[in-house]
């Protein structure tokens, strides 16, 4: 019985975290799947334009930054958006400049930032 009364709570705790993400949280995950497609397209390694994996998320996590500021974002980050623009990154073809393209606009601020979908 005790046991029901505590687990009441943490469920609530959980549910209510589920639909939210960091800016931070943001930023690392999509440097992730920013790192994904350069290493699946022979980007990383040495003499390529990563040396390394941990090279490719210090240039990723610099390029979110700067594109999705706090004074931009405040820490709201509208989860369609930001599910697009990692949908966009993991299907974008290898040297494809209009793919690149296209993630650039589906990964602006103006996307990302701000609501909840």
């Amino acid at each position: 019985m005790r046991l029901n009364f505590l687990l009441i709570p943490l469920a609530a705790l959980a549910l209510s975290a589920c639909g939210t993400m960091s800016l931070e949280g943001a930023i690392d995950r999509a440097a992730d799947a920013a790192c994904d497609k350069a290493d699946a397209c022979g980007e990383i390694g040495q003499g390529l334009t990563y040396a390394s994996r941990n090279a490719c998320m210090i240039d990723y996590r610099a390029t979110f930054q700067n594109q999705w500021t706090p004074g931009r974002c405040e820490e709201n980050i509208n989860q369609d958006g930001f599910d697009q623009c990692v949908n966009r990154i993991e299907i974008m073809q290898c040297g494809n400049i209009l793919d690149m393209a296209n993630v650039l606009l589906n990964c602006g601020a103006n996307s990302v930032c701000g609501g909840n979908g």
